[in-house]
């Protein structure tokens, strides 16, 4: 009899990755012939869920709107964490723990606090400018017809 490594082991081990190898890791494993079609599966109708225009909870209401993404997002994890064989994903953290990090994969935390701090600052000022009742987008002239 194998001892299987543990799925808990495995998540412990794959959250210690840089962020880097975490978007590595589960392409490899998205992609891997190794784990079933029925755990990859819920990660594809993820990102086709994500991509649509319609949603369960409309996004315009202010954050329960991107709750039930977060909802689906987490459904569709937990799924594929209960799927994937845990020896398949134990094989690429190791392969992964072994790959040093490029300049790109250290600087990659970093480039993402910047654009999640500028979308918020973005965010924020459209927020701000429709609370104040100042429409961040100016309204054409209105002209005047000669009919």
């Amino acid at each position: 009899m194998t001892h299987q490594p543990a799925g808990a082991n495995v998540v412990k081990r794959a959250m210690r990755l840089p962020v880097a190898h975490r978007f590595r890791l589960a392409w490899r494993l998205a992609t891997s012939e190794r784990v079933p079609l029925r755990a990859r599966l819920p990660l594809f109708a993820l990102i086709l869920y994500l991509a649509m225009p319609l949603d369960i909870i409309p996004d315009f209401i202010p954050l329960i709107g991107q709750l039930d993404d977060l909802l689906v997002a987490g459904i569709a994890v937990w799924w594929f964490l209960r799927t994937c064989p845990p020896e398949v994903a134990l094989d690429q953290i190791v392969r992964l723990e072994e790959t040093p990090l490029g300049r790109a994969g250290r600087a990659l935390p970093w480039l993402l606090t910047v654009v999640l701090a500028v979308v918020l600052g973005v965010a924020l000022v459209l927020l701000l400018r429709w609370w104040t009742g100042r429409s961040p987008i100016p309204a054409p002239p209105v002209r005047a017809s000669l009919v």
